[in-house]
């Protein structure tokens, strides 16, 4: 920043009657200009006269003793962001003792505050109606855009040091193997911005905002959403690049974007029915009961253990779940995110296994299953476990054998056979309660 003294002016309004052997002139405007390396601001006089050459470069010192009205100043943006600010002052008539100064944050940035002689001031919304004090100094500071903030003086008659400040239009925090190479956020208004990032070699970036919990994203593009905030992504060799499109607007909803990385991804592990049987993984010898993260590159095995009296039957890939999986413990290799699901059926009769479908249970009920014949009966029972979803019937294979939520078959039309109950997904609201809470025998 140019050191001022008393004796350097920013502008000058009166007439002249002779500079550096110059007819009488009239000064008519100041520009503000910045070096090339960002880093000071100086001044140019341009004077307009009669038959006069204007002269091109004028030391302002040797106008001071000339002056009617006074307003000195230097003018400088903060140490830290000198490149994303500029400075101008707009056209003043003579005898006019005011000029309007304006800030010009670079895209991507914008006026995070103002300081008139090593005190902070207020901005404004927009243009106050009366000027504000402090000594020797009547101000007004308003932001005059979202990129820009406008500071008039008037009939200063001391030195005025103004200094801008910038902040990011987009903030963000990282975590260790992420990196943040580039963002893009036009201004505070917009409210699509962009972040540009390189993750360490076999590690997936996790995203959060606004205290959310992290999402993890392991494919080479998606979307979503976090916190509240729509996005869209894509991930290849290291390079992330995430842009979000209903960023929150207002200087004073600058959003801030947590990025972390990860070695492990989650493999989820569910039970058709908790009450039939469990799960277990282990991995690199310790056990965990389900679902958990693991390292990338890993193997773990996962066993399914049936309750008393129950089976377990196959496991279902999410991914796939067409294909029912016989094997146990279920080995898996850890690439990526996966879920698998462990069927169980109550298996209290001898070739006998009930199973259901997910949304609801199966089971068979009764005590004395000792010397049964083919005609004698067996009760199967079947309740809603999850709010939205409705019991169907019974079926063995596609044959539908009834659709009482409580029904009695003969033993011999079951012997040997795997009985699912079905379920469907209705909605919250939309769901027959006398299909779900029919128990009279059939």
């Amino acid at each position: 920043m140019i050191h001022m003294t008393t004796q350097h002016i920013i502008a000058v309004c009166g007439y002249i009657p002779t500079v550096a052997g110059c007819a009488p002139a009239l000064v008519s405007r100041l520009v503000c200009s910045r070096f090339s390396s960002g880093a000071f601001f100086y001044f140019r006089v341009f004077l307009r006269g009669v038959g006069v050459r204007p002269a091109a470069h004028i030391s302002l010192s040797s106008l001071a003793a000339l002056a009617g009205s006074e307003i000195s100043a230097s003018l400088a943006s903060a140490a830290t962001d000198r490149a994303q600010i500029s400075a101008y002052d707009d056209m003043y008539s003579e005898g006019d003792p005011a000029i309007t100064i304006t800030y010009t944050a670079n895209s991507n940035y914008y006026i995070n505050s103002i300081t008139i002689n090593n005190t902070t001031v207020t901005i404004n919304a927009s243009e106050p109606a009366n000027y504000s004090s402090m000594t020797g100094t009547q101000y007004k500071v308003w932001r005059s855009s979202a990129s820009a903030v406008a500071v008039t003086l008037y009939a200063c008659t001391a030195n005025v040091s103004v200094v801008g400040d910038v902040g990011q239009t987009l903030n963000y925090t990282t975590g260790n193997n992420i990196t943040v190479s580039s963002y893009s956020r036009a201004n505070y208004s917009s409210v699509q911005g962009t972040l540009n990032a390189s993750v360490s070699a076999g590690y997936y970036p996790q995203i959060s905002y606004a205290g959310s919990q992290p999402i993890t994203l392991y494919n080479t593009s998606g979307s979503g959403s976090v916190g509240g905030l729509n996005f869209n992504y894509t991930f290849s060799n290291s390079a992330l690049s995430i842009t979000f499109t209903n960023l929150p607007a207002g200087v004073d909803n600058i959003p801030t974007i947590s990025l972390t990385a990860t070695n492990s991804v989650v493999i989820t592990v569910n039970v058709n029915d908790g009450s039939f049987g469990g799960v277990i993984v282990e991995s690199g010898g310790a056990a965990t009961a389900g679902t958990g993260n693991y390292a990338l590159g890993s193997t773990i095995n996962i066993y399914a253990t049936p309750a008393p009296n129950c089976a377990f039957l196959y496991w279902i890939d999410e991914d796939n779940p067409d294909v029912q999986i016989s094997q146990n413990p279920l080995s898996v290799q850890v690439t990526g995110e996966k879920t698998y699901t462990a069927v169980f059926a109550s298996n209290l009769l001898e070739d006998v296994a009930v199973v259901a479908d997910y949304g609801g249970s199966a089971e068979i009920v009764g005590e004395d299953f000792e010397n049964l014949q083919p005609t004698d009966e067996i009760t199967l029972v079947s309740r809603v476990k999850i709010t939205g979803y409705r019991f169907v019937g019974w079926y063995d294979g596609e044959t539908l054998l009834g659709t009482s939520a409580s029904i009695r078959l003969q033993y011999g039309q079951i012997e040997g056979k795997l009985i699912t109950a079905r379920f469907e997904y209705v909605s919250n609201t939309n769901m027959n309660d006398s299909t779900n809470t029919d128990n009279d025998f059939a």
